[in-house]
């Protein structure tokens, strides 16, 4: 089976992503607990509760002021350029090169050559290009 790459995100949305799971997880947990303490008569039954919805109730707390500082520093923190990924070997490059430094893949030819078929107007494109719309070239005045 091929191996299926992870998303190319930063530490910061992993640590928000590993936060929530743990947190849901714990809270459901007690969830869980408070539907065990039925089991129990009395004054049991309201001690087991209590500490299965004060549980609860921590963990969804957590759960939000955890959030809350984690998606302050991932936004404070944020890279103020995003590097851009090379199209011949996918490795990130910082915008401002014009070539890549793993496989030397030149950004500035590329440009060029993309601004050039950019250029060239309608009908006197590579041969089986006519004019847009589909239909005949133009009588030429011969």
């Amino acid at each position: 089976m091929p191996e299926v790459p992870l998303p190319r995100w930063r530490v910061l949305t992993w640590a928000i992503l590993v936060w929530i799971v743990v947190t849901l997880v714990a809270a459901f947990q007690f969830a869980a607990q408070d539907q065990a303490c039925l089991s129990f008569d009395g004054f049991e039954r309201l001690r087991c509760q209590f500490e299965a919805r004060s549980g609860f109730r921590g963990a969804v707390g957590w759960l939000v002021i955890g959030t809350i500082i984690l998606g302050t520093a991932w936004i404070v923190t944020r890279p103020r350029y995003q590097p851009r990924h090379c199209p011949a070997c996918g490795s990130d490059v910082m915008r401002g090169l014009t070539e890549c430094d793993v496989c030397g893949h030149d950004f500035a030819a590329a440009a060029r050559r993309s601004m050039a078929r950019r250029d060239v107007p309608p009908g006197e494109g590579p041969a089986g290009e006519g004019p847009p719309g589909g239909g005949a070239p133009p009588p030429s005045a011969a």
